[in-house]
């Protein structure tokens, strides 16, 4: 299976010990001590993929995207495992690899291709 669409808001929690009925206090969760479940939604743009094929089609959110797939070439699974990554990115720093939510899709092609991205200096609070 290849998702083609991995975000963070395809990333759902789950609190298997409290009342789903009830609205979760944020500012009281310990994710240390408190048992909770990720699961992945939006599975639109999935397909069934053996492991020694690939695909093409451009498919999911280019912020997130392998540069193979946002280049319009064949991938495989490792584009998940590239969103992943970008996600993991997004989720310390608070941003994206490439570019903003506000550029423009040529101007994160031009930054993917040359490579160009760098690690902030400064975090968001949302930020781990």
């Amino acid at each position: 299976m290849i998702h083609r669409d991995c975000k963070l808001e395809n990333l759902l929690i789950d609190f298997p010990e409290r009342d789903p009925n009830q609205e979760i206090p944020w500012n009281e969760i310990n994710l240390d001590e408190e048992p909770f479940i990720i699961k992945i939604a939006d599975f639109g743009y999935s397909r069934r993929l053996d492991q020694d094929k690939s695909l093409e089609g451009w498919y999911g959110t280019p912020l997130l995207m392998a540069p193979e797939a946002l280049f319009g070439q064949k991938y495989g699974h490792k584009r998940d495992v590239w969103a992943l990554g970008a996600m993991y990115f997004q989720l310390i720093t608070g941003k994206y690899i490439f570019g903003h939510d506000k550029c423009t899709l040529d101007h994160l092609k031009k930054k993917v291709d040359k490579g160009q991205w760098s690690f902030p200096v400064h975090t968001t609070e949302f930020s781990l």
